[in-house]
């Protein structure tokens, strides 16, 4: 790709230099031969045709460079003033032209005003380099809105075109009707004063922004390349000036200089990068890990993605009007684009698992809200009971308020809520704090110690939940034995303050050592905890302390 950009570079240069040799051939005929009867009739033929080629190549190479900025800059402001102040150049040559090719001589209204519209692009030109300047300086951030900067300068436009009522810019010396743009016509005006010192002050802050941006790239030939280019018009300037006093044709005259002047400058900023660009879309798109595919209006398809989308002409017609499924779980959508569209694949299998899960869990906590329907009725019943109905009312009394509380978030959940799906996940996660703690009650009856491997096992269930709200947990537990209530306790202070932390965090560590525990959380905001639990903060990072055996913070 770079040999190609610098082959086109190459025959851009090439191209501005055959102009130029047109320009000064038509310009030698004309100092040589003038309005001389006596020269072959040819010559004036032959110095129209090197005019209509010099005129032919420059509109050409602009547009040529207009699109080559289309192709490479994505849509921004920055892209929008380059292509402008490239239009701008080219109504300046079209305007030049008419003026000494099409009606010079035939009517002096006409000379006239060609003459106040050549300074429309004249005077947007510097105006869009600076705008461009600041947008590159600033990269796009700042209070200021470069767009400002076109005030002035319509105002300078204004007066210019109109002139004749005020001769703010050019006062005849012969009369309204003879002005025609001559040197012997026309005097300045105080307009065209502040009209070069608009124009200097623009190039000059340009300038500075330049040279502001590219000095942190540290590199001397970023910093210099846009001075080059404007050494290089001021050089040829100076040289049109002494060509002209030996009556010598020049190759290149001011327009010309001053538009590809200032396209040099634009492209040294494009190729230093300073403005993001890229000349490989199809190359950078092919690499995308996504399967996707680009398609012209009549669906060709013209970029695919490094993965493929396996989807019939017949399916990518239906999928530009509405999502088509291509084996029941793969979902081909389409994205309206420039001169296109673009169209991609998204598998819903695993989204479709975690409905069944969901669904799943609603009925498991059916089931268990009917549980402790029926243990109420028994317990209101029964006089007595046995050793292991008094395990059940202990954990019933033990998880009633968190039964309650999962029965409050049913009722609050709506299957068309936006935040459905997380919702269900808190659901499921106060289940797993049910479900486990009440494990840890019933688990080997009648003894006041249990394995701490049953409390591991518990949290490494409700980690497993935890991920479902979007929260990365890792756990270590040591010891051999825990008392029962102290593993409850230890696990429903995980539970809080997990629950309490679930908008806020998305990794969580956890530490048991006996009675006590260490919890860590990264991204979160210190929230009043509903049990006695000590909070530190430190580089980001809040450490939450709890002890079983002293029933609180540590």
């Amino acid at each position: 790709m770079k040999k190609r950009t610098n082959i086109a570079t190459v025959l851009f240069i090439i191209g501005i230099l055959a102009a130029g040799t047109a320009n000064a051939f038509a310009r030698q005929i004309i100092i040589d031969f003038g309005a001389d009867a006596a020269a072959p009739a040819v010559l004036p033929f032959f110095s129209t045709v090197m005019f209509c080629l010099n005129l032919a190549l420059y509109v050409f190479l602009l547009l040529f460079w207009v699109r080559s900025v289309q192709q490479r800059l994505l849509p921004g402001r920055e892209r929008g003033y380059m292509i402008a102040a490239a239009l701008c150049a080219i109504a300046m040559l079209m305007l030049r032209s008419i003026k000494y090719r099409m009606i010079d001589g035939q009517s002096v209204v006409l000379l006239r005003y060609a003459w106040y519209l050549y300074y429309v692009p004249m005077t947007l030109m510097p105006a869009l380099f600076l705008m461009m300047c600041i947008r590159v300086d600033r990269r796009g951030k700042g209070r200021f809105d470069e767009r400002l900067l076109l005030i002035p300068a319509a105002v300078i436009i204004l007066l210019f075109l109109t002139n004749d009522l005020h001769f703010l810019a050019f006062r005849p010396t012969k009369g309204l009707f003879i002005m025609n743009g001559g040197d012997d016509t026309y005097t300045n005006g105080p307009l065209i004063y502040v009209y070069y010192a608009f124009c200097a002050v623009t190039v000059l802050i340009g300038m500075i922004c330049l040279t502001r941006a590219n000095s942190r790239s540290r590199r001397f030939k970023a910093v210099a390349l846009p001075f080059i280019f404007l050494l290089g018009i001021l050089g040829l300037t100076m040289l049109n000036k002494a060509l002209s006093l030996v009556q010598k044709p020049s190759m290149f005259m001011m327009p010309e200089i001053i538009a590809f002047g200032m396209i040099g400058v634009f492209e040294s900023c494009i190729r230093n990068r300073l403005i993001p660009h890229n000349e490989n879309y199809g190359g950078f798109f092919g690499q995308m890990q996504f399967p996707a595919v680009i398609a012209d209006e009549r669906l060709n398809i013209v970029h695919r993605s490094a993965q493929c989308v396996n989807a019939t002409p017949d399916q990518l017609r239906a999928a530009v009007t509405a999502p088509v499924y291509l084996d029941g779980a793969v979902k081909l959508s389409s994205k309206q684009i420039t001169a296109g569209c673009a169209f991609y694949t998204e598998d819903e299998s695993e989204l479709r698992r975690l409905n069944e899960m969901l669904i799943d869990a609603n009925e498991l906590i059916a089931g268990e809200n009917d549980l402790i329907r029926a243990e109420n009725e028994l317990k209101a019943k029964q006089a007595q009971v046995d050793s292991r109905n008094l395990v059940y009312a202990r954990i019933a009394e033990k998880m009633l308020p968190y039964h309650r509380r999962a029965l409050a978030m049913i009722d609050s959940i709506d299957k068309d809520d936006p935040d459905f799906e997380e919702k269900i996940a808190r659901l499921n996660l106060l289940n797993a704090y049910i479900k486990r703690g009440s494990n840890l009650l019933l688990v080997e009856e009648g003894k006041k110690y249990i394995s701490v491997n049953e409390l591991k096992l518990a949290i490494e269930e409700f980690s497993r939940y935890l991920s479902y709200c979007g929260i990365t947990a890792n756990s270590t537990v040591t010891g051999d034995t825990i008392g029962r209530d102290d593993a409850l306790s230890l696990f429903t202070a995980i539970y809080e303050v997990s629950a309490t932390l679930c908008d806020d965090t998305t990794m969580l560590s956890i530490v048991i050592d006996g009675i006590r525990l260490r919890m860590t959380a990264d991204d979160a905001v210190e929230r009043e905890l509903p049990v006695d639990i000590a909070v530190r903060e430190s580089g980001g990072l809040y450490f939450y302390s709890f002890s079983a055996g002293e029933g609180g913070a540590v």
